[in-house]
């Protein structure tokens, strides 16, 4: 399902969106774990360290914006090519929670699926 706040590119776009929201990068070619690429969400957030590492902890995070310098919350995948290369359930899973996130009517988040 894709809405107005989904949008697959296929090309870089001029975003100046640093100014009006919470931007956070990750290129999929330096993500390799589940672990990894919510520790990297975390860190961008400035969660404590000690915060779980695994999809319903994430969830919980990523859906609580007091971690939010600003809203909404902008998620820009690169290189999606590359997303959990070898495991398949953790894609499905990841997929599962960017369409809940869009979704969501208490949050805005904008998700920006980019192929380089």
């Amino acid at each position: 399902m894709i809405n107005n706040n989904f949008i697959i590119c296929t090309y870089e776009r001029d975003m100046y969106i640093e100014s009006w929201a919470t931007v956070i990068n990750i290129d999929w070619k330096n993500v390799d774990t589940k672990e990894f690429l919510i520790e990297k969400i975390y860190s961008e957030l400035g969660c404590p360290k000690d915060f779980g590492k695994n999809w319903d902890a994430f969830w919980d995070t990523i859906t609580d914006n007091q971690f939010w310098v600003k809203s909404p919350l902008v998620l820009i995948f690169r290189n999606y090519n590359y997303i959990f290369s070898g495991n398949k359930n953790d894609r499905l899973i990841l997929s599962d929670i960017l369409i809940d996130l869009i979704n969501q009517k208490r949050q805005k988040y904008y998700i920006f699926i980019l192929k380089k």
